[in-house]
């Protein structure tokens, strides 16, 4: 493998927070040379998190959509539940409490994420305040 490649390699694995060690065990460079290097590309390992950081919040908001509809399901699932017994019934808080819970939980989701509403000349309007400030790709 070639100093470039193993340059490369290092960048992506402290990307993925793999320790010195691990690091040298796994490309065959000592530690120290791994700290120099970690000084060195210190903005490209920043970036490369950033870029897989990115990908994590991309993921998670997919699975946002279906946590929701899977609390969705559990808290009308309960409600009905909750519906068909007697209060008297012992383990009715519990399900009582299961209801707030998930319900909770879908205000939570709800919550982190922000939808945007606009019309045709509001996204036309952005488009062109995006155009006029998209700043210059340097590389």
């Amino acid at each position: 493998m070639k100093d470039s490649d193993k340059k490369k390699e290092f960048i992506e694995l402290r990307a993925k927070d793999w320790s010195y060690q691990r690091i040298s065990d796994e490309i065959g460079v000592s530690k120290p040379t791994l700290i120099k290097w970690d000084k060195e590309f210190k903005y490209e390992i920043e970036t490369l998190k950033g870029i897989v950081l990115e990908g994590l919040y991309h993921e998670y908001e997919t699975t946002a959509k279906q946590r929701v509809e899977y609390l969705g399901e559990m808290h009308q699932k309960l409600v009905n539940e909750l519906r068909n017994r007697e209060l008297s019934n012992v383990r009715t808080d519990k399900l009582l409490d299961m209801v707030i819970k998930t319900s909770d939980k879908i205000e939570d989701i709800k919550a982190g994420n922000h939808y945007y509403f606009r019309t045709k000349e509001d996204i036309k309007e952005q488009k062109d305040h995006d155009e006029l400030y998209k700043l210059p790709v340097l590389f």
